[in-house]
């Protein structure tokens, strides 16, 4: 409803005032940082190897970390089943 009559206003009041949009001048000197994308990924940087008895969620509690994030990181189809001596990444 206010789209393009609201712009136009406020160009208005700008042109009245002589005020600059600072803000469109900031903006297009502005350079998108790629390096907080990168610390978001954790890549998996331990490994566990499985012991007799372990469950998913038992380790998850021994690294704190979550379940679904080892199920994850080891593309596990059945997280019930994992046997001794397979490694397990952990994030």
């Amino acid at each position: 409803m206010y789209g393009m009559r609201g712009m136009q206003a406020m160009q208005g009041v700008h042109d009245m005032y002589g005020m600059q949009d600072r803000w469109q001048t900031q903006r297009q000197d502005y350079v998108p940082s790629t390096s907080k994308m990168s610390q978001q990924y954790k890549a998996p940087t331990r490994t566990y190897t499985v012991n007799r008895g372990d469950t998913i969620y038992n380790i998850s509690r021994k690294y704190g970390t979550s379940m679904q994030s080892i199920i994850h990181a080891n593309s596990l189809s059945n997280p019930n089943r994992i046997y001794p001596g397979q490694k397990l990444w952990i994030p």
